[in-house]
């Protein structure tokens, strides 16, 4: 029988598909383009819709897929804080619910019988929160037992609350009290600063509260008090008044008045939004700063 001969190709005979050549600009085409679409979706960033950008606090952007936000309420949310010790975020809303986020994952929910406008940790002991109701009313919690509260508090409408290094601040309408710890027992003690109130917020570090009032004629403007807290030898409480600051003309809308902290100066600032002149406000130690606003 006849063999055939074997063919045998050598690694040059065999042709394979030419390679594809990067184009030189196609680098510089990526870094201009890179961060204008979602890494998830891969669809394009905007100002509404599934995919937009979010402001930080600091200036910087980023771009958000509305899909990772963790749905809380179905109603406006008034408060939110956050518990740096055990990492839990406490919001409370319109829809009557309190909720309880731990490391991105809703764990506690309390529904109460009223709308509720504030919320805050206890400082002193960290798995101790308050709730205030638009009714007047304050409920004490500890997370361990959500589901009875610890004390409830109504000495005059006080729905706005926030826990300090010296008990526990509280605000509506015409008054504003200092609860202090006593027997385990939280009583009032009235505050030196004229209302009506909007809204009252307190900076840990430096021990100041920032209370919001209204303006009382068509006249006037909102002011901003802002005080600080500390204790004399004999066991008293004092809360000074350091500074006043105008608000906004027209105050239609329930908004809320902040504290910000500067990296050069260590006493806060107070910012505010200005509704009559489409602006925000910020006071500091070295005077005013506008910043306008979309119409």
């Amino acid at each position: 029988m006849d063999s055939q001969p074997e063919s045998s190709l050598s690694d040059a005979d065999i042709k394979e598909p030419p390679a594809k050549v990067r184009k030189l600009s196609s680098q510089t085409h990526n870094d201009e383009t890179d961060g204008e679409t979602c890494p998830i979706c891969l669809d394009t960033w905007g100002n509404s819709g599934d995919h937009r950008l979010v402001a930080l606090k600091c200036g910087h952007l980023f771009g958000v897929c509305r899909e990772m936000f963790v749905h809380l309420h179905t109603e406006p949310i008034r408060d939110v804080t956050y518990s740096e010790p055990r990492e839990w975020l406490l919001s409370v809303g319109l829809d009557r619910i309190a909720r309880i986020v731990e490391r991105g994952i809703p764990s506690t929910s309390i529904n109460f019988d009223l709308p509720l406008w504030s919320c805050s940790w206890d400082y002193l002991r960290c798995n101790e929160f308050y709730v205030g109701g638009i009714g007047g009313v304050i409920y004490q919690y500890d997370v361990r037992n959500p589901s009875s509260y610890i004390q409830r508090l109504r000495h005059d409408p006080c729905g706005i609350a926030v826990f300090s290094k010296y008990g526990l601040l509280s605000c509506q309408l015409n008054s504003s009290w200092l609860w202090v710890t006593n027997m385990r027992q939280l009583e009032p003690r009235s505050l030196p600063v004229d209302g009506p109130f909007i809204s009252l917020c307190y900076d840990n570090e430096s021990h100041r509260a920032l209370l919001s009032c209204r303006a009382i004629s068509d006249y006037e403007k909102s002011s901003l008090q802002l005080c600080k807290l500390k204790s004399i030898p004999c066991g008293e409480i004092l809360f000074d008044i350091e500074q006043t600051f105008d608000g906004s003309a027209r105050s239609s809308l329930m908004s809320r008045h902040s504290l910000y902290k500067s990296s050069f100066v260590k006493a806060p600032g107070a910012s505010c939004g200005a509704e009559s002149e489409s602006s925000l406000y910020f006071h500091g130690l070295d005077g005013a700063t506008t910043m306008s606003l979309p119409q």
